[in-house]
């Protein structure tokens, strides 16, 4: 069932799971491969909420990714889930945000049409624009090329692909709900990839498991990236991007949010 957006397990007596069967029902309606099965089990009623585990099943991979204190696993479905092997983050060739794969949630029509508002957006669109210069004079020297390519899917799914190197930066401006992101950004951080927020706090597994306890209600923005030099380039970014472009005039503005919405 879809968690209602009252929903608030604070306080309760037991663990309690949080399961999202199929993460990216449009992408397997249409025999799309990137979606998954995605599980948080967490313990609600300490003072401090702390999450117990959490699993990511990626079909398309035919491997279980799954984390808990100890660290992060991965597991072969193929092999009929025999041996556990360690995962840590592979670490990224990308030094700069302008030569990395990221990944940004913008499928949605509420997601994507800031991206090409200019009122909204424009500092960003500079950004793209100036990447995209420096692309065409590599490419007329047949130097070389701008590296950074940029895929229109975030949460559970591409955070996995962050672990194998696919993947460098997944980027969440507006916010996702816990169960679109938490059990795969748990398993990343438990495997030494940085999370923070696009204002350049960072995200703990503390913070990962207060969010559980209101679950249809806690969106959270947030930047997760290979290494701390790739969260910070990106933070660096939008930031100096909005600073030098002209202030965004709405409240809900997602990419440049007011400070007092950053969060």
């Amino acid at each position: 069932d879809t968690v209602k957006p009252d929903t608030d397990v604070s306080g309760k007596q037991t663990p309690c799971i949080l399961v999202d069967m199929i993460d990216g029902a449009h992408l397997w309606h249409r025999d799309l491969p990137m979606w998954c099965s995605a599980i948080a089990v967490f313990d609600p009623n300490s003072a401090n909420p702390e999450i117990l585990a959490t699993y990511v099943a990626m079909p398309s991979l035919r491997t279980l990714f799954f984390a808990n204190g100890s660290g992060a696993f991965k597991m072969s479905m193929d092999e009929g889930y025999q041996e556990r092997k360690p995962v840590t983050v592979r670490p990224s060739k990308a030094k700069r945000l302008k030569h990395s794969t990221v990944c940004m949630c913008a499928q949605r029509a509420a997601h994507l049409l800031p991206l090409f508002d200019p009122t909204r957006c424009l500092p960003f669109q500079r950004w793209l624009a100036e990447i995209d210069r420096l692309d065409h004079e590599l490419r007329g020297q047949r130097e070389d090329y701008v590296h950074f390519r940029f895929y229109n899917f975030a949460g559970n799914p591409m955070i996995i692909r962050l672990l194998d190197g696919a993947v460098d930066v997944v980027i969440e401006l507006i916010g996702q709900i816990p169960q679109d992101f938490v059990p795969a950004a748990y398993i990343a951080l438990r495997a030494g990839a940085t999370l923070g927020t696009p204002g350049g706090e960072p995200i703990s597994t503390s913070d990962l498991a207060r969010s559980l306890l209101r679950p249809g209600r806690r969106a959270m923005p947030y930047i997760l990236a290979a290494d701390d030099a790739l969260y910070f380039d990106s933070v660096d970014t939008f930031a100096s991007a909005r600073a030098e472009g002209p202030e965004c005039q709405r409240d809900d503005c997602p990419v440049f949010p007011h400070s007092e919405n950053a969060d």
